[in-house]
């Protein structure tokens, strides 16, 4: 019961924070509840807690044949703002995390690749493809997908809270449509040769995607957030 009720609170907070960084306006339609379940892994119960509490909070409206709208958004000065201050706030956690992921899942990524079948790999391949999967999702997607080859739940349920958390966020508002591609083809070789068993590729690999984010988050600060010494940092927990 904890774990679920604090993965509602999690979404809940995706949402919210979506909302502030503009993803959705004023009258938009949020995803239905199913395919907001599918795209963040998670039961539609647990994504319809989260959207009963934001239409309580009258931020949504919400039916079952129209669905989830966005009462009233923010500004765009204000989103402006908001973007600013988010990133800003999470300069150092967004970064360091970013670099230590190799630290943190390259080994378990390459035995996962290893142990999947070639239907698995089928399938992680068709994540990618899937051109009904949001850029902003997918990611988890692929990556859920191919660490639960591994029947680490401990593993599982991290990264799926390091997306919540820092990854869905950032990519809501990255837009480098080349990178994003460059980062799908990456994934589709990696596909490739580990199909063909070339593992000393796929390691290589697994390195060239880990350091695709840290190069798409420098980026992304270099280009749009502006340094501020009066913001106050924010740890991941």
């Amino acid at each position: 019961m904890q774990e679920k009720n604090d993965m509602q609170n999690l979404i809940y907070t995706l949402l919210i924070t979506q909302i502030k960084l503009g993803v959705y306006r004023q009258h938009d339609p949020l995803p239905y509840i199913k395919q907001m379940s599918d795209y963040l892994c998670v039961a539609p119960e647990t994504v319809r807690a989260a959207y009963g509490r934001l239409k309580v909070e009258q931020v949504i409206t919400l039916s079952k044949k129209a669905g989830a709208h966005l009462s009233a958004g923010c500004a765009e000065n204000q989103i402006q703002q908001n973007i600013q201050e988010y990133f800003e706030s999470r300069r150092t956690m967004l970064l360091d995390l970013a670099a230590s992921m190799p630290a943190l899942f390259g080994k378990m990524e390459l035995l996962s690749l290893k142990k999947a079948s070639p239907q698995a790999l089928d399938q992680l391949k068709a994540i990618q493809l899937d051109s009904q999967i949001p850029p902003t999702y997918r990611s988890l997607k692929f990556f859920l997908s191919l660490y639960r080859q591994s029947e680490n739940q401990l593993l599982t349920r991290l990264i799926w809270r390091i997306f919540i958390l820092v990854h869905i966020p950032f990519f809501s508002v990255f837009q480098d449509r080349k990178m994003l591609e460059e980062q799908q083809a990456q994934q589709i070789m990696l596909l490739e040769a580990s199909l063909s068993g070339q593992w000393q590729t796929v390691q290589n690999l697994i390195e060239s995607s880990h350091l695709w984010l840290l190069n798409a988050l420098r980026k992304y600060y270099h280009e749009s957030i502006r340094p501020d010494s009066t913001v106050q940092e924010i740890q991941f927990a």
